[in-house]
């Protein structure tokens, strides 16, 4: 029963972080550049704190959060939810590694190829889907490992 509700919380999160992620996707440029922003202004209070001086972000930095936050680590999320969503079906193993990876995949190319294609003032970008998949690949590497050692 706890595995079951597990499942159902899971599926509920990962269809969820899609959903958002297919929003952000079709923000136009200057509300995209907005919420790079305002992650921007968090780290830059977290840091200007520790420091006891105001940080001045350069463009590396920001360029970094944007590529970070709003291609990596949220793939990364993504990559988790896939990864135990696909886990609870009742197929091989390496059937399930096979439809979680190619549908990390093809959600990079999707959200960078079609829905950023359709948003004003944005464009696709290959290194974008690299980022993605690079998020995505990480975390399912390591779940992946953990599971196999898990069920020798």
């Amino acid at each position: 029963m706890k595995n079951r509700i597990f499942y159902i919380i899971n599926s509920v999160f990962y269809f969820l972080l899609l959903i958002v992620f297919v929003y952000l996707s079709l923000e136009d440029g200057n509300e995209s550049t907005n919420t790079s922003n305002f992650v921007v202004n968090i780290l830059v209070s977290i840091i200007s704190f520790f420091k006891k001086e105001t940080y001045v972000p350069s463009e590396l930095f920001l360029l970094l959060v944007r590529k970070i936050f709003g291609h990596f680590l949220y793939f990364l999320f993504i990559g988790i939810t896939s990864f135990f969503f696909y886990n609870g079906f009742k197929i091989k193993y390496h059937n399930k590694l096979l439809f979680h990876f190619i549908s990390g995949f093809i959600f990079a190319l999707f959200t960078e190829f079609i829905l950023q294609n359709i948003s004003i003032n944005r464009g696709p970008s290959l290194y974008d889907v690299l980022i993605d998949y690079l998020g995505f690949l990480s975390i399912s590497i390591i779940l992946s490992f953990i599971v196999y050692k898990r069920q020798k």
